[in-house]
């Protein structure tokens, strides 16, 4: 692999929240997936719904589902039925300052149903699987034995799909499709677990695999989330091994996969 625009020295003595920002998402600087990005239609909209939510400003407060089915970008969906929940639950999620939440993009991923590439429905999940409560946070997206047991490794969802867990994942380990889940960032939650215990969590973070592919015989992935800088906006990015530990956690963190087991 060639040495692109990542590979650049920082100086870690006194770094700004800038540069540590530019370091775990390199933004829109795609260098291994242009071509894809202009050829693949399933990419082109997912960029296109990017330009259309971060267009937004930071201010906006209006319903975000209604908002999108104004856009040219909604009257380009083949099967607008297959996405009228995931707009409807995002008119009901607000959080000031940032238009889109991590888990409400995720859901609005899946209904969107793009050929070419298959995402497991994260709506209507149930906190840690199985506990009485509707999941609100990333967190809660992942069956509780996974989280409790550091020893287990794959799980039934309860909602769809399974969930992969592990210290030892690596960037192989990712597949397009996959939501990758972290559970160690956030703020503080108190909740109750499934089996009934006060338990306190981090509420998380939900992105998705978009692309992957070899490059000079390394895996590079492209990945999309929401509101990772807590601006409610879209990034489009790669990983690599070199920023692989910044944005997955770091080396003795488990770390979480959502993977779909059937067709859409």
């Amino acid at each position: 692999m060639s040495q692109g625009e990542y590979e650049k020295e920082i100086s870690w003595d006194n770094p700004t929240y800038q540069v540590i920002i530019d370091y775990v998402y390199p933004g829109d600087k795609i260098e291994y997936f242009q071509e894809e990005m202009e050829n693949e239609e399933y990419l082109s909209q997912i960029k296109e719904l990017q330009s259309v939510v971060n267009a937004l400003p930071t201010s906006f407060s209006d319903n975000l589902g209604d908002y999108l089915k104004t856009t040219e970008w909604y009257d380009g969906i083949p099967d607008k039925e297959s996405v009228a929940a995931p707009l409807r639950m995002l008119n009901y999620t607000k959080v000031e300052g940032q238009p889109l939440q991590c888990v409400g993009f995720a859901i609005l991923l899946a209904g969107l149903k793009y050929e070419g590439i298959n995402f497991q429905n994260v709506g209507g999940a149930y906190s840690f699987g199985s506990g009485a409560f509707p999941a609100k946070t990333a967190t809660e997206l992942i069956p509780f034995e996974l989280i409790s047991d550091e020893y287990a490794e794959i799980a039934a969802t309860g909602y769809g799909g399974i969930a992969l867990g592990s210290k030892d994942m690596s960037i192989e380990d990712y597949e397009a499709g996959d939501f990758f889940v972290r559970t160690d960032i956030g703020r503080l939650n108190n909740g109750v677990s499934p089996t009934g215990g006060d338990i306190t969590f981090r509420t998380g973070h939900i992105g998705a695999i978009i692309g992957k592919k070899i490059v000079d015989g390394e895996v590079v992935l492209l990945v999309a989330d929401a509101n990772g800088e807590n601006d409610g906006k879209i990034r489009i990015f790669e990983v690599t091994e070199r920023n692989f530990y910044k944005i997955f956690g770091n080396p003795g963190t488990k770390k979480f996969i959502i993977r779909a087991t059937s067709s859409k």
